[in-house]
């Protein structure tokens, strides 16, 4: 897995995830690893200002092909931090990569994720 999914904070507070590329089957281990990471950089984030986060994903370089497996991890990743996150939006990508973040918000039960087309979109609805 050569960087497909990456975390920052951002000076305004934002949890900024950027995935790109593909999300193969010999890519699950790092993913698993890697959103756990996020989960515990979020939960930080949480109990350093006492409130919950927001997040924002950058799909634009996301390919939108990726192994089943990774929908189930994703899920588990928004289930996990439905306690710490205010809102989740996601800007860019393809029909199919957006849809895969769809599906992912259903099966979590997050009714507080939304997709948008640009960043400035995104970040809109976010500071609502």
């Amino acid at each position: 897995m050569k960087d497909v999914i990456h975390a920052q904070i951002e000076s305004n507070g934002l949890v900024l995830l950027t995935i790109a590329g593909d999300v193969r089957e010999d890519d699950l281990a790092e993913l698993k690893s890697r959103l756990s990471d996020i989960s515990g950089l979020v939960a930080d984030e949480y109990r350093k200002h006492d409130a919950k986060v927001n997040i924002l994903i950058d799909i634009t370089d996301f390919a939108g092909e990726y192994h089943e497996d990774a929908l189930r991890l994703m899920t588990n990743f928004a289930k996990q931090n439905r306690l710490f996150v205010g809102k989740t939006a996601s800007f860019g990508g393809t029909d199919k990569a957006r849809l895969a973040g769809e599906v992912v918000a259903g099966m979590a039960e997050r009714d507080n994720i939304r997709e948008f087309d640009t960043r400035k979109e995104a970040e809109a609805w976010l500071a609502q």
